[in-house]
């Protein structure tokens, strides 16, 4: 996973579960062991082409990015905002 948590992993493999049952297991943060079912035996490239539509969504952190230079401000969709005041300082 390019951004391992333990959360995303274990989603992962619940959604893989829900297709084919007991197959996934999360073993870290990072990594999901996932077994071949017997029906895929000797055509693996076709069985790794139906776990790439399994959709499930990721635990994302909130994160923030600002460029000073150009003064723009970036906010990953779980950012949270309550008021705020927002002021522009001229150098």
């Amino acid at each position: 996973m390019h951004n391992p948590d333990f959360t995303s992993a274990a989603r992962l493999a619940t959604a893989i579960n829900r297709e084919y049952p007991t197959i996934a297991i999360a073993q870290d943060a990072a990594s999901v062991l996932v077994e071949l079912p017997s029906d895929f035996y000797g055509q693996e490239v076709a069985f790794l082409t139906v776990l790439g539509t399994i959709e499930m969504t990721p635990d994302t952190p909130a994160r923030v990015v600002i460029n000073e230079r150009t003064g723009t401000i970036v906010a990953t969709n779980t950012v949270r905002l309550s008021q705020v005041a927002i002021s522009l300082m001229e150098r």
